[in-house]
């Protein structure tokens, strides 16, 4: 039957039949040549409709005759090597049928990975339009507000062995919430200056060390250590005390250069940062030196931010007593 097709192309350039009736035709000689074999009878029949073989640019590309072919796949053509013209040889039939096969393979082959490239950028597509799209969702959420009575769990900081430091206990509930105490931290731990005694972190123990303690809150302000003590001790040295070494007296280049330290790490409070931020408990033992005799403020932590255009007087006094002195501490983070 494909040999009667391939003679019908090369006669009329038409890869199929012109009409029905010639289709019908074509299949009734076709099953006499069958009958000669003693085969079985009305094979054509109950294998093929006559209506496959009629033309119609309806199926396979619209390819109808040689013309459409050689349009469609071009002039150089892998099928036109190895078919000829005469395919009555049962070899060179079988040999264009095979390269007509794996012709077909390749371009199965190429469909099919051309298809998986779609399937794959379209999953990806999908994938990165639902990440955004959860995304748009999660920001769009309201932020969730924290109880005001929930209180917040510091970060410990690594312990660094052996340091010393200046510890602070304060002994006064200034802060009703350790709330209240963490956000001061915060403040302050935001400070950088060098007249200002730098700020190492907080402790907040829960226990009672004695019973004048508030609510058995315990509460520590971390400064690095100075090793020179406070301006206090230099300036009112008391011969019978013996908590602490004898201070030398301070020479005046000394007390000029403190004087101006004080005036310097003043004016970063005052000026330097925003909201400014008022000491108001300014004296001898809240100024300390270091071992090179320079000044620092020390005790801003208990000072008062001032908003732009407010008015920094008032009558309140200002300071929190506590205990300070050298010390080792595991620090908590102030933030």
């Amino acid at each position: 039957m494909g040999i009667a097709l391939s003679h019908n192309l090369n006669q009329t350039s038409l890869f199929g039949f012109q009409d029905y009736p010639t289709s019908v035709s074509c299949l009734s000689d076709f099953q006499s040549k069958l009958d000669s074999m003693s085969l079985a009878l009305n094979l054509t029949s109950k294998c093929f409709d006559p209506e496959q073989f009629v033309i119609t640019p309806d199926v396979c590309a619209s390819i109808v005759t040689i013309r459409n072919w050689t349009d469609k796949l071009g002039g150089d053509n892998s099928l036109d090597q190895v078919c000829g013209s005469n395919l009555s040889d049962l070899t060179t039939c079988e040999t264009c049928y095979a390269a007509a096969g794996s012709h077909g393979v390749r371009h199965l082959k190429l469909h099919l990975g051309l298809i998986g490239v779609a399937t794959a950028v379209f999953l990806v597509i999908c994938l990165l339009g639902l990440y955004f799209w959860y995304y748009k969702k999660q920001q769009k959420k309201p932020k969730m507000e924290v109880d005001a009575n929930q209180e917040s769990r510091p970060r410990m900081r690594p312990n660094t062995d052996g340091t010393i430091v200046a510890v602070k206990r304060l002994t006064e509930p200034n802060f009703e919430r350790d709330s209240d105490f963490q956000n001061e931290v915060e403040i302050i731990s935001n400070l950088r200056h060098r007249n200002l005694v730098p700020f190492k972190g907080c402790c907040m123990v829960d226990e009672t060390v004695s019973a004048d303690d508030y609510g058995g809150k315990q509460r520590y302000l971390v400064y690095e250590y100075m090793l020179n003590g406070n301006l206090d001790d230099h300036l009112f040295q008391n011969p019978t005390n013996q908590s602490g070494p004898l201070r030398k007296s301070l020479t005046w280049p000394q007390r000029k250069c403190i004087i101006l330290d004080v005036a310097r790490g003043l004016a970063y409070l005052h000026h330097g940062i925003k909201p400014a931020i008022y000491h108001r408990d300014i004296k001898a033992t809240n100024i300390l030196l270091g071992s090179d005799m320079r000044a620092r403020v020390a005790d801003f932590g208990l000072a008062k931010e001032i908003k732009e255009g407010h008015s920094h007087l008032t009558t309140r006094v200002a300071g929190t007593h506590g205990l300070f002195g050298p010390g080792i501490c595991t620090l908590w983070a102030a933030n």
